[in-house]
């Protein structure tokens, strides 16, 4: 029967090594066990992490069964002079250590290579050609300046990820026709390839945090990719044919230079989030009611002063963000988003809380704050599913007696207002956990607070309370508790 050893200790004990198939150690300090793993000639996977070996253990290379090997933040820093060829070995992760170079040709069947975190790491060189067979490559957070052209020859490549590297140019991996995943992430990219329209089989495709200010218009040929991360660009504008994307379900055009809408995502039909917040977008189509698979739309800190009314055949969304924007209204056509479940409006021009929010049966995160709001409708109690509501700097100094009906409300924030009281049966909010009502005008505390046994938190410093009830500081479940 195999074994699966993890600790020195355990492998100590073993009587019979050619049992033992997986060794994981972890935070040893003894490098005594290399001896003895040595012995293990039937050993498929080694991984140790935590453990100071500062050179690369050749000898393990002689388990001619082993498939993959592990040596995670273990202070490596060089290989030998001599390493012997594997040709076994399926999975190596070097991640976390000192290395400089790693000899690529000498594990020539490598399916999966991790060397992410060795900041020694300049560049990817001519020898990464030998690992033909390769199909996830991670690299991340290196040094990285310079990849070969000879990474075209990983034509089996599915992942490849070169994110906080400074590459500049895109890798030439135009033959990596399976590849599925792309990471390269703040990697000082100004533009994209041609070439890269041609990987048909890609999915994800994450470029943000780069100095890209225009897509090429083979970018739009792409017939599988589902997720595309864009974000914090420098983009004025997308391709025409960005409707072609047609099975995107993730498109992240966040913190860019949009001015116009880009009226082609309007026909993107599967797409699920849409982010286009921090960008300084005019308006808002009426065709991005077209939209009904949508679930996640982000629109903030935009130039925008009004959503049309189509906003309202989004009917799957469950999260919208409209916050820092300049609308003072929502649209009547905003009460059929019946699956909605978050909703930030706050540093908005918002003056009321409408009548069209508080049909809202499925919310439960309302954000008004910082608004514009001289009251609270008492019809926010249809609002029964709400568990977070965040009122704070508006300016109405009183809730409606119907707030109490909020039964599932369990946070409940409301600082730097105006409010002067609290409702006297507010215990009837039986699942309150957190009440913040901090920098207002209150003038005291109901009785009734003292019976809200889930309260863990009260915030109420910087009012105008002079006396406080009875037993408020014997109440058992309170972790954080201001009252001056």
């Amino acid at each position: 029967m195999s074994k699966k050893i993890t600790s020195f200790e355990e492998l100590n004990k073993v009587e019979d090594f050619s049992l033992v198939k997986e060794i994981v150690f972890k935070d040893e300090k003894s490098k005594e066990f290399l001896n003895i793993i040595s012995r293990c000639e039937n050993l498929e996977v080694l991984q140790i992490y935590n453990t100071k070996l500062e050179v690369f253990p050749i000898e393990i290379l002689e388990l001619k069964n082993l498939k993959e090997i592990t040596l995670e933040s273990c202070k490596i820093s060089h290989f030998p002079n001599k390493v012997p060829v594997n040709k076994k070995l399926e999975v190596l992760n070097l991640s976390k250590n000192r290395l400089k170079k790693i000899p690529f040709s000498n594990f020539p069947n490598l399916r999966k290579l991790n060397f992410q975190n060795n900041l020694r790491i300049s560049d990817i060189p001519d020898s990464i050609s030998a690992l033909s067979n390769l199909e996830v490559l991670i690299a991340n957070d290196c040094k990285i300046s310079n990849v070969s052209t000879q990474i075209i020859k990983l034509e089996n490549l599915r992942h490849l990820n070169l994110e906080n590297n400074e590459i500049i140019d895109f890798p030439n991996i135009q033959n990596a026709k399976k590849i599925e995943e792309i990471n390269l992430i703040s990697t000082g990219l100004k533009e994209l390839p041609g070439f890269i329209g041609r990987l048909e089989n890609l999915k994800i495709l994450k470029i943000h945090r780069n100095h890209i200010s225009t897509l090429p218009k083979e970018f739009c040929s792409f017939k599988n990719l589902e997720e595309l991360y864009l974000q914090d660009n420098k983009l004025t504008e997308l391709p025409e044919d960005f409707q072609y994307l047609e099975r995107l379900k993730k498109l992240y055009l966040f913190d860019n230079s949009l001015a116009e809408f880009p009226i082609s995502v309007c026909e993107l039909e599967n797409l699920e989030e849409l982010l286009l917040n921090k960008n300084s977008l005019k308006n808002i189509p009426e065709e991005i009611g077209n939209l009904i698979n949508l679930k996640k739309l982000f629109l903030g800190r935009n130039d925008f002063l009004k959503l049309p009314n189509t906003i309202g055949d989004l009917k799957s969304l469950e999260v919208l963000k409209i916050d820092n924007s300049r609308i003072r209204e929502v649209p009547n056509s905003f009460r059929n988003l019946i699956n909605l479940e978050h909703l930030d409006l706050g540093y908005s021009r918002l003056e009321t809380i409408q009548e069209e929010i508080c049909r809202l049966k499925n919310l439960e995160f309302l954000d008004c704050s910082h608004t514009l709001l001289h009251e609270v409708p008492r019809e926010i109690s249809n609002l029964s599913k709400l568990k977070k509501m965040d009122l704070s700097r508006t300016y109405f100094t009183e809730l409606p007696d119907e707030i109490t009906e909020m039964k599932n409300l369990e946070s409940l924030i409301i600082q730097y207002g105006k409010i002067e009281k609290l409702p006297e049966n507010i215990d009837e909010m039986t699942n309150l956990k957190k009440i913040y009502f901090s920098f207002s005008c209150l003038e005291s505390l109901p009785e009734s607070i003292l019976n809200i046994h889930e309260l863990e938190a009260l915030s109420v410093s910087k009012n105008n309370i002079t006396s406080f009830p009875e037993g408020i500081k014997d109440m058992k479940n309170y972790k954080n508790f201001y009252l001056y």
